[in-house]
């Protein structure tokens, strides 16, 4: 009986794993796509709100932006060259040292210092039509209230675009009360006269230092604060002349210091109501310009 011929094996296949190498290949490649679109998705806009919120952080010295950081710095991304990354970190200045650095608040001032501002970086430049609207107003103040200014019952200030008729506590209020000496409010209705030919808003701003005030007269300084406020205000509308609906009255405790809480002076300074103007509607702006 004849055998029957046994039948060759086929060689083995030693290039089978190149299917799996490719599959993997195709795979990396597509996760190295996703993440390379995810990289590039709406960055400008990802960047400005990165930027935005250190710089918020770093204008009250919170914190300084890292250094070395191409997104913090300028940069454009994770995808960026090396050598742009470097150039835009070591030439650009960090938020606390570049020229455009805002200065202080002039109003939440570094303890210790005063809130005095900077004309020319703390506030917005004023339009041509607002510089003369300055111009006039203060003109008018400082000339009504000349005798005041001088024996320094009240202080008379440019901020920006606002003018700022600032009164301290000792010639409006006896200490922690809200009630309003009558000695002074000749003083407030001669302030009402002078607003009545100024055109635009009148905000009136009860500030306080950080005692506590007494707990059977008032909750806590934002109460003792609006209601100062309060009382002003009242004073000034008796002018017939002064439209009520351009006063507004809002009170702020000691939110916004001028000076630290450091020492007498500084809190009796920080004692005070603020009057400020700001340039109204052109209908407002229409009220004659007295000279």
């Amino acid at each position: 009986m004849a055998m029957k011929k046994k039948k060759a094996e086929a060689p083995e296949n030693h290039e089978r794993w190149l299917v799996s190498y490719a599959d993997f290949m195709t795979l990396l490649f597509a996760l190295f796509v996703v993440l390379y679109s995810f990289a590039m998705a709406k960055q400008s806009e990802v960047r400005v709100i990165i930027q935005g919120f250190i710089q918020s952080l770093g204008k009250i010295g919170l914190i300084s932006p890292p250094a070395g950081s191409p997104v913090l710095q300028g940069g454009t991304g994770i995808l960026e060259p090396e050598s742009r990354s470097t150039i835009s970190t070591e030439n650009k200045p960090s938020v606390m040292e570049s020229d455009h650095a805002p200065a202080s608040d002039p109003i939440n001032e570094t303890i210790g210092q005063s809130a005095k501002p900077d004309q020319t970086n703390s506030w917005p430049h004023p339009s041509p039509e607002t510089q003369g609207w300055i111009k006039q107003s203060k003109e008018k103040l400082e000339h009504s209230l000349k005798s005041q200014i001088e024996s320094k019952e009240i202080e008379v200030e440019q901020l920006g675009s606002q003018l700022v008729i600032r009164i301290g506590e000792k010639a409006l209020f006896p200490a922690d009360s809200a009630f309003l000496q009558p000695q002074f409010i000749p003083l407030l209705e001669k302030i009402a006269t002078v607003l009545t030919t100024i055109p635009g808003s009148v905000t009136v701003t009860g500030h306080t230092d950080n005692s506590t005030p007494p707990a059977e007269l008032y909750r806590d300084n934002w109460e003792l604060s609006v209601l100062r406020a309060a009382a002003v205000v009242h004073t000034l509308i008796t002018n017939k002349d002064l439209a009520a609906s351009r006063v507004v009255a809002q009170g702020r405790a000691d939110a916004q210091p001028r000076f630290a809480n450091d020492n007498p002076e500084h809190r009796q300074a920080n004692r005070r109501v603020e009057i400020t103007l700001s340039q109204g509607s052109p209908s407002e702006q229409q009220l004659p310009m007295l000279h």
